[in-house]
Formats: C-alpha cells, sequence, structure tokens
C-alpha cells in the first residue's frame, strides 16, 4: 500500500471537530498510527490474514492511513493536538509506531 500524505498540521476545523464531539460526546477517539479523526468500523475483507483482527471489539480502521486497531480515546483538545502533531511528525518521516503485526 502506497503512504499517503496527511496534513502535518491540525486545522481549525479539525480543532472545531475535536470541541464539539467533546462537548457532546466528552471523548474523542483517534488512530493511534496518525492521529486521525476519519475512523469507522473495519472492514471485513481489508485482508484475510487480518480477518480476525476485525473481529476485535472495539477495533477501528482509519481511513487516513489504513491502520486498523484499538483508537486512542482523548477528553482534551489540548492533549489531543500534543498527540496529533507528533504522531504527524512521526507519520511524515515514514514512521508508524504502531503496525499490523503486533
Amino acid at each position: 500500500m502506497e503512504r499517503r500524505t496527511l496534513p502535518a498540521v491540525l486545522s481549525e476545523a479539525d480543532k472545531a471537530l475535536v470541541s464539539a464531539l467533546l462537548k457532546k460526546m466528552h471523548e474523542v477517539k483517534a488512530c493511534s498510527n496518525c492521529g486521525g479523526l476519519d475512523l469507522t468500523i473495519p472492514p471485513m475483507n481489508v485482508d484475510a490474514s487480518v480477518g480476525l483482527q476485525s473481529l476485535t471489539a472495539g477495533s477501528y480502521y482509519c481511513r487516513d492511513c489504513g491502520f486498523e486497531g484499538i483508537p486512542t480515546v482523548f477528553d482534551d483538545l489540548q492533549a489531543y493536538a500534543r498527540f496529533f502533531l507528533y504522531l504527524r511528525e512521526k507519520y511524515g518521516k515514514g514512521v508508524d509506531l504502531l503496525s499490523k503485526d503486533r
């Protein structure tokens, strides 16, 4: 899979989305690999070799980087912003902090 270029800066729109989610749900789920917010239930047919991983309770699929796993949960905008910037710096340099092989 080709590595996508992801924005390295948390946009004002993303900050507003995180604030709205915190206000409504009191938490925000973010991809543990890239910090992205575009999470969905994992598709069952992404890769037959990790099919059982798709059945893990609480598992999500990140549409930004393709990571499938348990998201990181935040209850504070500043904590999420620091996490996002750290992960995007690493991701932009070609480093994945989590892998599907774990």
